[in-house]
């Protein structure tokens, strides 16, 4: 890689065969399997981006994905401008208990989901979630927390609120701040 970013194709082709001769790596699985087949799990310098319109539940899935990745013994940094840790946080408790979220936003839980909240509370206060509320993070800001939380891996929920230096595209910044 230059000064510029170039490559040329036959010297990242040699790389990847000699990866391919090392054998199979494990990749980091979302815990939604058809994703995980179509992505192959995802590793180290992924930018993987969700969109969809208003309303389809991205931070639910967003939600879901972190704890996923939790479970499976990574640090999760979750950064989400837009909501506060407790929105987070009931999210993940009905994602987890699948007991519907306006339930628990509403305070209307019967006996039954009432025990699942609860059983799901149990099992979330083991992962290694981390909440970020800044609204509108620099890349650096990202890192810094990454590295002080020890995360493994960033979710961020509103990628376009993250601050970027001037005339600098999100993938570049991302890319110079993942290493």
């Amino acid at each position: 890689l230059d000064s510029r970013g170039v490559v040329r194709l036959r010297d990242s082709v040699g790389r990847v065969l000699d990866q391919l001769g090392s054998g199979p790596v494990e990749m980091t699985k979302t815990g939604f399997s058809g994703l995980d087949e179509v992505l192959g799990g995802s590793e180290a310098g992924d930018l993987l981006t969700v969109g969809a319109r208003t309303g389809v539940g991205k931070t639910a899935f967003l939600v879901c994905m972190a704890l996923n990745l939790a479970k499976s013994g990574k640090r999760v940094a979750f950064f989400a401008g837009e909501m506060g840790p407790d929105q987070v946080t009931k999210r993940a408790l009905a994602a987890k208990s699948q007991v519907e979220h306006w339930r628990i936003r509403t305070r209307r839980l019967d006996l039954e989901a009432a025990r699942k909240v609860q059983k799901a509370a149990e099992e979330l206060i083991h992962l290694e979630v981390f909440y970020c509320g800044l609204p509108s993070p620099r890349l650096q800001d990202i890192k810094a927390t990454c590295d002080s939380c020890r995360a493994d891996i960033a979710v961020v929920d509103y990628l376009t609120r993250c601050t970027l230096p001037q005339a600098e595209s999100m993938r570049v910044g991302v890319n110079r701040f993942m290493v």
